[in-house]
């Protein structure tokens, strides 16, 4: 994919690349592809994904863009992921990011170091005119890259899911072939999947209907919001349900486990100064006070330990994958639910 043209004074590159459209499946596999395109011992360390949406991720998004990559290979290059960037409607947030912009271009200048930031909108571009005063900033330094992903085509995958059932030797009704296709977003992988479990019981005689299918599916799509939410309550047979439906769904296991550590990373801090009083945190932290009182109330009832090695268990295991330890996607799948049923216990991973 491209990466713009690096300063002639400084060998920097600094790029920022916008995809944008209402079509939700094809914004998500671009997206997906583009984070798999990275090199692993970058995604690992220096490498950050942020939903915008999420109020609580925008100091996250910032201090990312202020901190320079670690130091591999020629050209050291930081990640910054920014989902959902059209739900940005706060002038000051806005004002923050392109602050947050020119302090990456500052750090990146002369030092041969490289900043690469991958925006997300779920609209389409000038839809949204709060973000407009970002997009001159790209605009005008000409780092910009913006991508009109092309309207995901129902027919087309329609086909292809029937192809593919007729591949299986399964007969599904115009109904349930409609509906597969529309729940999984056309996504080949998780239609064989579906296929799977719906083979058996087609052949054994059961009429699936409609609503029985999609249970099935498990139409109820998870985030990664509910996970923390999961963490946060000490609830980790519902954490364990969770992660397994996301990863049914499609999700990579590098890139829910790299999400979970972010979204843990304020609450382990908060953990680890838990004795020094509210203003002292914020000014530590450069957060505002009511973000203190608010993450500190979100804890609940999770014990510090189990924090800390629900973090350890997740760097390690994306460790793991960048030394080759989980081959395949199922062994990361597993691996992945290893360290989320480990961590949340209390335990370490072997």
């Amino acid at each position: 994919w491209q990466t713009g043209e690096a300063d002639e004074d400084s060998g920097m590159t600094f790029v920022l690349q916008l995809f944008h459209g209402k079509d939700q499946p094809a914004l998500r596999s671009h997206l997906l592809d583009l984070l798999a395109a990275i090199p692993a011992e970058e995604q690992l360390l220096s490498t950050s994904r942020h939903d915008l949406s999420d109020k609580l991720q925008h100091s996250a998004a910032c201090r990312a863009l202020r901190t320079p990559p670690m130091p591999f290979g020629p050209a050291p290059t930081r990640w910054v992921v920014l989902e959902n960037i059209e739900t940005l409607k706060d002038a000051a947030a806005v004002n923050q990011l392109d602050e947050a912009l020119a302090a990456g271009e500052l750090w990146a200048k002369g030092k041969g170091q490289h900043l690469q930031v991958v925006t997300a909108a779920g609209d389409e571009v000038g839809a949204a005119p709060s973000i407009k005063p970002f997009m001159a900033r790209a605009k005008k330094r000409d780092i910009h890259e913006f991508i009109k992903l092309p309207p995901w085509q129902f027919g087309k995958q329609l086909e292809a899911a029937k192809a593919l059932a007729g591949e299986l030797g399964i007969e599904l009704k115009p109904a349930l072939l409609n509906e597969l296709t529309r729940l999984t977003g056309g996504d080949q992988a998780r239609i064989r999947r579906e296929l799977t479990k719906l083979g058996p019981l087609l052949a054994s005689g059961v009429k699936v209907t409609v609503p029985q299918m999609r249970e099935l599916a498990g139409q109820a799509v998870v985030t990664t919001r509910d996970l923390t939410d999961s963490i946060k309550e000490a609830r980790p047979g519902r954490l364990l349900e969770q992660a397994q439906q996301m990863l049914a769904a499609g999700e990579k296991p590098w890139d829910l486990a790299g999400w979970l550590v972010g979204a843990l990373h304020p609450l382990l801090l908060l953990t680890a100064l838990a004795d020094q009083d509210d203003n002292d945190i914020a000014k530590l932290l450069d957060w505002k006070k009511g973000r203190v009182w608010a993450q500190r109330k979100e804890l609940g009832g999770l014990e510090g330990a189990n924090l800390l090695s629900l973090c350890t268990a997740l760097v390690q295991f994306r460790y793991g994958i960048t030394k080759g330890r989980f081959p395949g996607q199922q062994e990361q799948a597993d691996g992945l639910l290893l360290a989320l049923a480990e961590g949340a216990a209390g335990r370490s991973l072997s």
